[in-house]
């Protein structure tokens, strides 16, 4: 597999449900769920494209530019960006299902490190492009 062709098999989506219990006061989705489902999705693309386990390593910068609210359907959308020798960048969009229409909610961007089995990093391209 190319590496272009790696970087388009990363892309990882998700479906989720905002629920009361996953709410602040205000009805609007608590923010430290949001960035749990984005830090999930995200280690799957890195999965995706490193071929084995990965840990989260550093969350960037996180905007929430639109509320979420209680009941709304949320789509989330990661792929890697770029790589290292054993790390990854992945950015996460997260988008609210607005009456069939989708509205950027969210952006991250999440660093994964790639680790072998001893529990240390190991390089994300080992035996894997073509």
């Amino acid at each position: 597999m190319t590496l272009e062709e790696r970087l388009a098999h990363s892309e990882a989506r998700s479906l989720e449900h905002i629920f009361p219990s996953n709410t602040n006061p205000l009805g609007n989705a608590f923010g430290g769920h949001i960035v749990s489902l984005m830090d999930k999705i995200a280690a799957y693309s890195a999965h995706r494209f490193s071929g084995g386990a990965v840990v989260t390593a550093s969350i960037d910068k996180l905007d929430f530019s639109v509320p979420i609210r209680m009941g709304d359907f949320i789509e989330l959308v990661a792929r890697v960006e770029s790589h290292g020798r054993s790390s990854m960048r992945v950015r996460v969009d997260v988008l609210r299902d607005n009456a069939g229409e989708s509205v950027l909610a969210t952006t991250g961007h999440f660093i994964f490190v790639a680790i072998g089995v001893d529990g240390k990093p190991r390089p994300v391209l080992e035996n894997r492009v073509a």
